[in-house]
This record gives C-alpha cells, sequence and structure tokens, in this order.
C-alpha cells in the first residue's frame, strides 16, 4: 500500500514501474546497460592474474616434506585410470600446505602446459577467480548466456587436450565450491573430478572431513614438522643461534608449526646482524623460548599443556609476530605495527597497496603519527624483512598499460587472524574504520562501476570492498555512529557489489548489497537516503538475478518510504501527472560528503616501493 491506494507493479527495461489511481511511481536504474547480464566484456576486464607465486622456500630447504612434495609431483603429473584427479592438503593453519602445493606446482610446469593458482581465501574473490579460469581455458561471454558459470568452467576444461593443473589455495570452507542447490561433495559445482587423464585439480584447506569433500577426493594430512625436521628450519635460518638440542627444544615448544619456526628463525637471523641489539632481545633459541614462554602465559590463565593444538599454535604464531614487532620498534621501525593491523583490517586478498594508500590520509590517522614516506617504506622493509608479510609482483600495471608492475602485499592467513584477534586491534576499531573507509573512497571514488575501461581496477578491489563494512560491525559501542561515516563505510560496498553486478556476478552482487543495506538500516534507519539508495541497488541487482518476486516486493516497499519520507526535492523523486516519480542511480547509494583529507605532511618519493599518490581534490 502506498498510503491508503493499492498498487501493482510490472517489471520494464530497466527497473519497475508501480501504477496506481493517483499517478505512477517510476523506478529507473540509471547507468546499467539492458544486456548487462551477458556482457560483452573484453577479457581483461574480467581476467585475474593465474599465474602462482615464487616459491617461499629454496628447493633444498623443504624439511620434512621433501618425501610429500616428490610422490605428490609423480602421481599428479602421471594421472592414472584409476585415480579420481583431485588431491587435497588439509592440515591446521601454519603447517605449510601452500608451500607444499607452490613447490608441487612449481615442478609441474614444465610437465603441464597450463597450471592455475587461484587463492580462495575469500569467497567472492573465489568466484571470479574461477570465472578467469574458464576464459583462459577458451570460454567466452556468449558462453555464460542461459549456463551457471561453474558449468562453462567445466565445459572448457573438459575440451583441453594438453595437460592442465589448477591450484585451489585455503579454501577453508569447501561450501563455497558449491553451486546451489548442490553440495561441493556431490561434484556438481566449482570443483568436479576431471574426467580426462589430462587434468588434475589440488586443494589446500584446513577442512580435512571426507564426508564434505567427497569420497572422489583424495586427501593428504600435512602434520607439523617433527622437532628434527623443524631444528633443521630453525638452524637454515639462524645457525649461530644455538645447538641443535636448543633447536628441537624451541622446534617442540612451536609445535612443530613451519610458520612459527619460520618467523623465529627470521628473527634470530636479524638478531645476528644487529650491529647494536637491545640487550633484552633474545639472540639464542634458549632465550628466545624463554621469551615466548612469558608471553603464552600472560595470554592465558590456564597451563599452556592444556590447550588444544590448534590453540597452542595460534598462540604461538601470535607470540613469535609480537615478537618480531617489539624487535622491530628497538630497531625504530616502530610503525611497523600499526601497519601490520591495517593491512589486516582489509580483506583476505592481495592488496594494491601502492595506489590505494594515500599518504594524506595515513597521516591524517592518530594510527600513524609523524608519518613521512621514509618511514612507511622502513616499515614496510622490516615486515617483510621478518616475513610477516609478502611482497609480490603480478604481470598487471598499476595503470593498466605499460607502466610499472603492480605490486601487491599478502598477509599469511595466521598471522592476519591473529592480528585482528589481538586485543589491540580491537581497542583501536574507530579508528581504523574511519582510515580503511577514507582510504577506500579516496581510491574508488574517480571510478565508474560501468565503465568497462575501469574494470580490472575494481576487480583488483573489490575483495576488501566490504572491509570497513566488516570493521563496522566490530566496532565497540553503543552502536551509534556518524552518519558521514556509516555511509562512507558502506560505500565501497556498495560500488563494489554494482561493479560485480555489471560484470555478471548476480549472487554476489545481491549478498554484498544486502549486508550493506542492513547496515544503513540497522545504523541510520530504514527511511534515510543512504539505506534508501543501497535498497534501490539490491532491488535492481535482485531483478538481474532473475528473481523479480522478491525485487517486484523490495520495490513496492521502496515506493511507500519514498512517499512517506523524502522531501519533494530530493533526488529520489521528481513529481509527474500527480504522483512521484523515484530514480536511483549508481552514484545515488553514495556518500554526498567525504571524509575529510588531512594536511598533508612532507613526503618523498621513492625508487620503486610505496609511491606517494598525488591528491585528486577535485575529482569529487
Amino acid at each position: 500500500m502506498v498510503g491508503s491506494t493499492s498498487i501493482a507493479a510490472r517489471a520494464v527495461q530497466g527497473g519497475v514501474s508501480v501504477g496506481s489511481v493517483a499517478g505512477d511511481v517510476h523506478f529507473t536504474y540509471e547507468g546499467m546497460p539492458p544486456d548487462h547480464g551477458y556482457p560483452g566484456l573484453a577479457l581483461s576486464a574480467v581476467s585475474m592474474p593465474l599465474a602462482g607465486p615464487q616459491r617461499r622456500v629454496p628447493q633444498d630447504r623443504l624439511r620434512g616434506r621433501e618425501a610429500l612434495v616428490d610422490e605428490l609431483t609423480r602421481v599428479l603429473s602421471q594421472r592414472t585410470s584409476g585415480a579420481d584427479g583431485v588431491w587435497l592438503l588439509a592440515g591446521m593453519g601454519g603447517c605449510g600446505k601452500t608451500t607444499v602445493a607452490l613447490e608441487v606446482a612449481h615442478r609441474l610446469i614444465g610437465v603441464r602446459r597450463q597450471v592455475w593458482w587461484v587463492p580462495g581465501a575469500e569467497s567472492e574473490g573465489l568466484s571470479a577467480a574461477l570465472r578467469s579460469v574458464a576464459y583462459a581455458a577458451g570460454a567466452v561471454p556468449s558462453d555464460l548466456v542461459g549456463m551457471h558459470p561453474a558449468d562453462v568452467l567445466w565445459r572448457r576444461l573438459e575440451a583441453l587436450t594438453t595437460p592442465w593443473l589448477l591450484v585451489l589455495d585455503n579454501v577453508d570452507d569447501p561450501a563455497v565450491l558449491a553451486a546451489a542447490p548442490s553440495r561441493t561433495r556431490e561434484g556438481r559445482g566449482w570443483l568436479r573430478p576431471p574426467p580426462h587423464l589430462n587434468g588434475a585439480v589440488l586443494v589446500t584447506s584446513r577442512e580435512a572431513r571426507t564426508e564434505r569433500w567427497g569420497s572422489w577426493v583424495t586427501s593428504f594430512d600435512i602434520e607439523p614438522l617433527s622437532s628434527g625436521d623443524g631444528a633443521q628450519v630453525l638452524r637454515d635460518l639462524a645457525p649461530d643461534a644455538g645447538s641443535e638440542r636448543d633447536a628441537q627444544e624451541l622446534a617442540e615448544y612451536l609445535g612443530g608449526l613451519p610458520l612459527a619456526l619460520d618467523l623465529a628463525g627470521t628473527y634470530l637471523a636479524r638478531i645476528a646482524h644487529d650491529p647494536w641489539p637491545s640487550p633484552s632481545a633474545p639472540s639464542t633459541f634458549v632465550a628466545y623460548q624463554h621469551s615466548l614462554g612469558g608471553r603464552l602465559e600472560d595470554m592465558a590463565s590456564d597451563p599452556d599443556t592444556d590447550l588444544a593444538p590448534a590453540e597452542r599454535s595460534r598462540r604461538a604464531i601470535v607470540s613469535t609476530w609480537e615478537l618480531s614487532l617489539d624487535l622491530l620498534d628497538r630497531q625504530g621501525a616502530d610503525l611497523a605495527r600499526p601497519l601490520l593491523r591495517l593491512l589486516s583490517a582489509f580483506g583476505p586478498a592481495p592488496i594494491p597497496y601502492q595506489d590505494l594508500f594515500d599518504l594524506d590520509l595515513l597521516a591524517g590517522s592518530s594510527l600513524f603519527p609523524d608519518l613521512t614516506f621514509s618511514r612507511l617504506q622502513e616499515a614496510l622493509r622490516s615486515l617483510t624483512g621478518l616475513k610477516l608479510v609478502n611482497v609480490e609482483t603480478t604481470s598487471d600495471t598499476r595503470d593498466g598499460g605499460g607502466g610499472d608492475p603492480l605490486r601487491w602485499i599478502t598477509i599469511h592467513p595466521m598471522v592476519r587472524a591473529a592480528s585482528r584477534a589481538h586485543p589491540a586491534f580491537t581497542e583501536q576499531t574507530s579508528s581504523m574504520l574511519r582510515l580503511v573507509s577514507g582510504l577506500l573512497h579516496e581510491f574508488t571514488s574517480p571510478w565508474d562501476v560501468a565503465d568497462p575501461a575501469q574494470w580490472p581496477k575494481w576487480r583488483a578491489i573489490a575483495a576488501h570492498g566490504s572491509a570497513a563494512l566488516l570493521l563496522h560491525a566490530l566496532e565497540r559501542g553503543d552502536g551509534i555512529a556518524a552518519a558521514d561515516l556509516v555511509v562512507t563505510a558502506t560505500e565501497t560496498a556498495v560500488r563494489t557489489a554494482l561493479y560485480r553486478l555489471h560484470v555478471g556476478m548476480f549472487g554476489e552482487s545481491v549478498s554484498q548489497l544486502r549486508a550493506a543495506r542492513d547496515a544503513r538500516a540497522r545504523l541510520l534507519g530504514a527511511e534515510d537516503p543512504a539505506t534508501i539508495g543501497a535498497g534501490l541497488a539490491l532491488a535492481w541487482a535482485l531483478r538481474s538475478a532473475g528473481d523479480l518476486v522478491e525485487s517486484d516486493k523490495l520495490y513496492r516497499q521502496l515506493a511507500t518510504v519514498c512517499e512517506r519520507s523524502l522531501p519533494a526535492d530530493h533526488p529520489y523523486l521528481r513529481r509527474r501527472r500527480g504522483g512521484t516519480a523515484c530514480r536511483a542511480r549508481p552514484s545515488a547509494a553514495r556518500s554526498e560528503g567525504r571524509i575529510a583529507k588531512h594536511p598533508a605532511h612532507p613526503v618523498r618519493p621513492g625508487p620503486n616501493g610505496i609511491q606517494p599518490r598525488a591528491p585528486r581534490r577535485g575529482s569529487h
């Protein structure tokens, strides 16, 4: 009902027309081509880098994993008719699953002509990457008309005659590989057994249960390293930090977890090369274990020996990287700690930091006092030097053309999770929220979601579109937040969802828009223009996804809200034949304001690392 007048709705091109005896309420979503669901997309607009990262452990230092890597390389290169073609590496976080998969993938590059590497930590990014695999395997946009993208992917993979390997890394929830209403174990979604012997799939995951993956998946359990192998990892990195026995005791104390061993050994190696180390900094295996033990006691009142292995490993990770950050503080890289927390605040995907990190916004945040470009560079070098983050280079370029290669920061999922779980992260959530929202807003505000030429940029940031939205959910307090911050914190989520709608990722778009609409409704109220804007975007996404019933229902609700709550001169409304018309555009869901940029601090350009961007003062 609109007032006391009954209404009827009908779908029209570009929107839904809702007619009443008083006039018409027309919702017309502008900027969306009517055939966007079957995008005539340039392949570069939706393709993603699919090459595997470089080895993180030299071939001659695969301690305790040599036999497993050899066996996997053999079975994947010489697949027989008795194997179903899907292998799973399962184990707790930080146990070295990705290291094993990387080594196998590199060894098979010469055997299997196509090796595709797909990160799976972020479900929406995983879906986009698998679409990119389909295009790389020969799909064309018209293939997607009337077919599920998973069917398109496997039809193309099955047609290949050359050997290929698909690696799905860090897929901790098998459900993200399902195609509703089927389940992953049924083998009808994104993960299926390759029907021909020239194809193989390798998956890494914390989930090991056969009932979730399917009996057709061959599983290998990745266990922690023995004390002997763990000691060798430590001595490879820090050969002068103590005896073999001391290294074994530290390796056992760290639970044989390769990630913790790597962090500890790298720390001790850095101490060994420090010309003037602090007397309180542990420089031997024994001293490191003693310091680690003190931190673990502070983290838990219960005896550490009573903890489950996974929890003990998590606390070991937290303690090892806190020791590393303490070292960086003492060495003058005091911005390394807030930088790591900021990086952990973004999504679980590679971060295009060179263009995303606006120096003005960083300098204006309380998280980065007295920031200069050289100090930020030193913080990043220090984090990479202690292996808390990795900087990787892809074949993409920063300007989408022939410019400098695009660099990404990646963080191990365990380090990211431990950083987000730290009490200091929670205490700083409010400041982090404002900074992340501002960085994402400043980075994406000049882009048009409807311009195919800018889709590669959206693709690079899409996995982080909901980062501020998730931070808002973590923020403590009474639930009352400044309206401008609420809108800005949800804006990038709305706009990345609209980008996904344009490239045909309907399910992901609907999910993201629904979360943004709900967050605005909860914090601003259902009748706030920003909430209405997100609702209009959601209604159009539902229509594009084929859910005309729910879309029609939502349009009716929005007609009521618009008529009741908005002033006559609001951009969403116009008078027409005595009635009212409500118009939504992609920009309507965006903030009318923006987080003010702070006065610039002096920064200096660097040769290859983070490049300070020129402020885009006139882009809004």
